[in-house]
């Protein structure tokens, strides 16, 4: 918590300012008022403030002459000053001391309860890098850690020799066997939220704790550093443990610090290969990144060790798969596509040794195929299918990536088909019921069961028209039929218009002569002999 102190010759602004801000809510526990510069200066002296709220005008000695002495004795004391004046000079002064506010009377309650949040925040910072720095200066008092960082390093830099990496051993006092085995774990720390480079710094010092603390109850030593989003832990027999390192002891180690990390990120740790000399560590750290590309092939607990040997397994894609792909997707076979997809995440965990980008690069063309047949898809979509593709750290994550984007693709046609077989559902019903004077839309969407606006919605969307003008253009081309034909002349023209579905013989000419051009009378001498 946090103490304020308030300078200010006028008794109502210091009164008011305390009686109208809620101290205790903006994390201040004590305040202190002063009446001018001197006497601000004596209370400054008993009281340490962490914030000080000054007017500049005062009597005796003012607010930047004030702040002047303040800053000798509390360097990291935050200032806001207040002032009804507004000359450039005292904005000079304030910032030349460092002030973190400046705030114009008369004042505005908003406003200086910003000015103290930021001076709060501010004072925060300040306190967690102080903390920080002082950790870091306990650490070079005591450089065992540093001087253990650039060990781990240099066992795997082949610029050392093995001689002169035993002297190193011999300064931080670890203790190694003539018969030591050595062997490299590689851990990769992928944060599961954006964090910034202090959240980062903190995740480093919470694995740099925890490796502190278990290293007396493991059965090998080790020494650590970093490399971008990666812990390089190298490792070796203590003495009295003479049988190479196994299998089992190097999976509990990897283990324990999973199951630490997974608590705030997300681990992938390898264990490269064990070898004989200390000179040989940069092999296993090799291995170690090596057998780390086999984790994106891995769903569960991201831990793998180095197996030799074995037939290199690289998955040499086929275009025509591609175009299997593509002929799914157009003939409309979900179920194909998505076998299809199955099909290929099998064959990329029988692959393992296929470069992670390789792998990539097919999902980018399956989703590209997919972009291609999608009737409301963007065709400048390629870039944003990188975006989702690029920060992706597993296998299953493209087969569900895939597998998502074939369902939301075949939904889109399900729509899509649905509301085609709607749009011709409404031209079938009116073909048949043309003639029904009191055919309306609620008459046909019940019919159809769906509600009116819905369908009038689609078909418009579809057609280009409503479904009344649709009706009102069919029903005039069958009447122009009509009186086209022969057979028909006799038919009076009030019984052409009850033949296509209009009682109101007035309101079928009015139609007719507005939509065709001429009465219904004058369209039909046109085609009298």
């Amino acid at each position: 918590m946090f103490k304020i102190l308030i300078v200010d010759d006028e008794y109502r602004t210091r009164q008011g300012i305390c009686n109208q801000v809620d101290f205790v809510t903006l994390g201040i526990t004590d305040v202190e008022e002063a009446d001018d510069g001197i006497h601000g200066l004596e209370k400054a002296m008993t009281f340490m403030p962490d914030i000080i709220l000054s007017d500049i005008k005062m009597p005796r000695m003012d607010g930047i002459g004030f702040a002047f002495e303040v800053r000798k004795a509390l360097p990291h004391c935050r200032l806001i000053f207040m002032s009804a004046y507004t000359e450039l000079d005292y904005y000079r002064n304030a910032i030349k001391l460092g002030a973190i506010n400046y705030i114009e009377k008369p004042l505005d309650l908003e406003e200086l309860k910003a000015a103290i949040r930021n001076a709060i925040s501010d004072l925060k910072q300040y306190r967690n890098m102080q903390s920080l720095k002082e950790e870091v200066d306990v650490l070079r008092e005591n450089n065992q850690h540093v001087m253990m960082r650039q060990l781990s390093a240099l066992m795997i830099s082949r610029k050392i020799n093995e001689a002169e990496l035993v002297n190193k051993f011999k300064d931080l006092n670890l203790k190694l066997d003539p018969q030591s085995t050595y062997v490299t774990l590689l851990v990769k720390h992928i944060y599961k939220e954006h964090l910034d480079s202090y959240e980062q710094e903190e995740v480093k010092n919470r694995i740099d704790t925890y490796l502190f603390e278990v290293r007396e109850t493991v059965d090998v030593g080790y020494v650590w550093h970093y490399k971008q989003d990666q812990v390089i832990l190298n490792c070796w027999n203590k003495p009295g443990h003479k049988v190479r390192m196994s299998e089992r002891n190097l999976m509990s180690l990897a283990k324990k610090l999973y199951l630490f990390l997974n608590n705030f990120c997300k681990p992938n740790i390898s264990i490269g290969k064990v070898v004989e000399q200390m000179n040989e560590v940069y092999d296993s750290y090799a291995r170690a990144v090596i057998t780390n590309e086999k984790l994106f092939f891995k769903s569960g607990e991201m831990i793998e060790i180095y197996k030799h040997g074995g037939e290199s397994k690289v998955l040499n894609f086929d275009l025509k798969d591609l175009m299997v792909f593509a002929g799914l997707l157009e003939k409309e076979n979900k179920t194909g596509a998505i076998l299809y997809a199955k099909g290929l995440y099998e064959q990329l965990i029988n692959h393992q040794d296929t470069p992670i980008n390789s792998v990539k690069e097919i999902y980018y063309r399956h989703r590209l195929e997919i972009l291609k047949f999608s009737t409301s898809g963007n065709h400048n979509e390629s870039d944003m299918i990188l975006n989702d593709l690029n920060p992706m750290t597993s296998l299953s994550a493209l087969d569900t990536y895939l597998c998502q984007s074939i369902h939301e693709f075949f939904h889109q046609r399900d729509a899509q088909n649905e509301k085609n077989n709607l749009t011709r559902s409404v031209e079938r019903y009116i073909n048949r019921n043309f003639k029904d004077c009191n055919m309306t839309i609620e008459t046909m969407s019940q019919a159809l069961g769906v509600t009116s606006s819905y369908l009038n919605v689609v078909f418009k969307k579809a057609i280009g028209i409503t479904i009344n003008k649709y009706l009102t253009q069919y029903r005039l081309n069958k009447a122009k039929e009509m009186l086209k034909e022969e057979n028909h002349h006799h038919h009076s023209i009030a019984q052409i218009a009850m033949a296509v579905g209009y009682y109101d013989p007035d309101y079928f000419s009015r139609i007719f002569k507005k939509e065709v051009g001429c009465t219904a009378t004058e369209y039909r001498k046109k085609f009298m002999i």
